[in-house]
């Protein structure tokens, strides 16, 4: 009778979290710890005429140690979304086989168990896998080394200007532009991204 209680209580936890998330939608504030996260935090700061200050997180899953990826060794556990999973199927399953008789004690324990792990391993595994894919992932500063990019305030060697930088993604996004070069660069002109600090990109002339 106690493990009823187990069910039930699980079942009910578990549905709660779970009709939450779906209905209303939460998907975007789901706690997923992915042990692999490569922070990558950049600020600018000028103190003078004008005052800019710049900062970006850039956060991908992966981080590399050697040849191995820290990624690699992803556990379900540290899903948010694996617990819910579980919670709801567990009880369910649990709830279910006690009140209709259809196993004994042990045996209802190990298929709830059993059900819960597979149903939540699947949906947060499912989850981790589609933030993996390009639309899914925050472009690091890697995404933009080499991309054109189009000047849309006048850079020079030295001042400020701003660019337009299309990732692969598709997505438009405006950066604070500088320069090494002596070559000034209009509006309008075409530049090639060298390397992205924080929310300022280095920018060459491109290339003819």
């Amino acid at each position: 009778m106690m493990l009823l209680y187990v069910y039930v209580a699980s079942l009910i936890v578990g549905g709660i979290l779970l009709g939450a998330s779906l209905f209303l939608g939460h998907e975007g504030h789901d706690t997923d710890l992915d042990a692999g996260a490569d922070v990558d935090v950049a600020a600018d700061v000028d103190v003078g005429a004008d005052a800019d200050v710049g900062a970006d997180a850039d956060i991908d899953g992966d981080v590399h140690v050697g040849e191995i990826e820290v990624s690699d060794f992803w556990l379900p556990f540290i899903s948010l979304r694996f617990w819910v999973f579980f919670l709801t199927f567990f009880g369910l399953t649990g709830t279910v086989l006690q009140l209709l008789g259809l196993a004994d004690s042990l045996m209802t324990l190990v298929a709830s168990i059993v059900v819960g792990f597979t149903t939540g391993f699947g949906a947060a595994f499912i989850v981790q896998r589609l933030r993996r894919t390009d639309v899914g992932r925050v472009a690091t500063a890697k995404d933009y080394k080499g991309l054109d990019a189009e000047v849309l305030l006048p850079i020079t060697k030295k001042e400020k200007g701003k660019v337009r930088v299309t990732l692969p993604s598709g997505q438009l996004v405006d950066l604070i532009a500088v320069t090494d070069e002596d070559e000034p660069m209009p509006i309008g002109s075409r530049a090639m991204v060298v390397e992205v600090k924080g929310s300022r990109a280095n920018v060459i002339p491109f290339p003819s």
